[in-house]
């Protein structure tokens, strides 16, 4: 399969355009073709990753004794919601979305939520990425 991406450089993105369209005209008439096209999405970073890990994550884990992917799938799933899934004839659940599906925003998002959560629910807070603890 073919990706290409088209960034906001303009170079770039002529150049892009030329491959597809080179690529698009020497499709075989023989065949059906389908094209998709879809927005580029900006994952998580990984700072806020190693940020979510090693603060969030961590002082809730050490003031809850959970798990660390405990509490990870907790706060995804209660922030975007639960789906009920099957497994080996056993019904679970699992959160709709999970944190390295998140887009930076989303992310962002997702951070901010947890901050207000720990705070209302464990009475703790929970410094933000730019934060120095003392």
């Amino acid at each position: 399969m073919n990706v290409y991406t088209l960034t906001k450089d303009p170079v770039q993105r002529a150049e892009a355009v030329t491959a597809l369209t080179k690529l698009l005209s020497n499709l075989s008439g023989v065949h059906a073709w389908q094209v998709s096209i879809k927005q580029l999405r900006q994952k998580r970073s990984p700072e806020q990753n190693s940020y979510w890990r090693a603060v969030p994550i961590k002082m809730i884990s050490a003031y809850t004794g959970h798990d660390p992917d405990e509490i990870n799938e907790y706060l995804c799933g209660e922030r975007f919601g639960w789906v009920q899934i099957e497994v080996f004839g056993k019904k679970r659940h699992r959160p709709v979305k999970t944190s390295s599906e998140l887009t930076v925003q989303e992310f962002s998002g997702l951070i901010e939520w947890t901050q207000a959560w720990a705070a209302s629910q464990l009475g703790m807070i929970i410094p933000s990425p730019n934060e120095v603890i003392t």
